[in-house]
């Protein structure tokens, strides 16, 4: 399971859930079941705050059990703990798909950040082919 710390020194293990994909849906407006086609990783490498709110609903629960706020959470993220985070919920996101697709997904976020356009277009193409609510 994919994990990073934050400023506070506190370790978090991110798992995107059926549960946190409806919530970043609803609350965030954030389709992370569906990343290739929905800009999400444009989105989140573009707005710090969108991503921790997104690490946030990953994490709830744990942080629930450590007493740790919202607030809290988001006052100690910043800098290299940011960057780690976005790496981590790639990562799950990756996690929470079929094998073959596992790579892209690392890869779209990496680009996404690293902002290699030509790559990035193509691996959006092998993406979009994946379609999680097509039956097989």
């Amino acid at each position: 399971m994919p994990k990073f710390q934050d400023n506070a020194g506190r370790e978090w293990r991110v798992r995107i859930t059926p549960d946190v994909v409806r919530r970043a849906r609803a609350e965030l407006d954030l389709d992370l079941a569906n990343v290739g086609a929905s800009g999400a990783f444009d989105r989140l490498s573009a707005d710090p705050i969108l991503l921790i709110d997104a690490v946030w609903l990953a994490i709830a629960d744990d942080a629930a059990t450590l007493g740790v706020t919202q607030e809290q959470f988001a006052a100690s993220m910043s800098g290299d703990a940011l960057e780690y985070c976005g790496i981590a919920l790639a990562d799950a996101v990756a996690e929470s798909v079929p094998v073959k697709y596992r790579t892209a997904i690392r890869d779209l976020w990496q680009l996404t950040t690293d902002l290699d356009l030509d790559r990035l277009y193509l691996l959006r193409l092998k993406i979009l082919s994946f379609n999680p609510h097509a039956t097989r």
